[in-house]
């Protein structure tokens, strides 16, 4: 089974929308961490969450199975 590559962005600031649209260009599912439940750029998942909180991110990650 082939898995689409990803790409993780740290904030979904209005700014980032250009990066997240590029990264899907080529082919990346673009994950979006922010503590905002309605950011500016989403990708293709959003995940309400404190950037900062590395251990939570890491945990989500393998739950997700990415």
């Amino acid at each position: 089974m082939e898995t689409q590559p990803y790409f993780i962005l740290f904030g979904g600031n209005m700014l980032c929308r250009g990066i997240c649209e590029r990264l899907q260009f080529f082919g990346y599912k673009v994950l979006v961490v922010d503590w905002n439940a309605c950011p500016a750029v989403r990708g293709d998942e959003h995940w309400q969450m404190d950037v900062k909180d590395a251990a939570g991110i890491l945990q989500a990650l393998e739950k997700a199975a990415y």
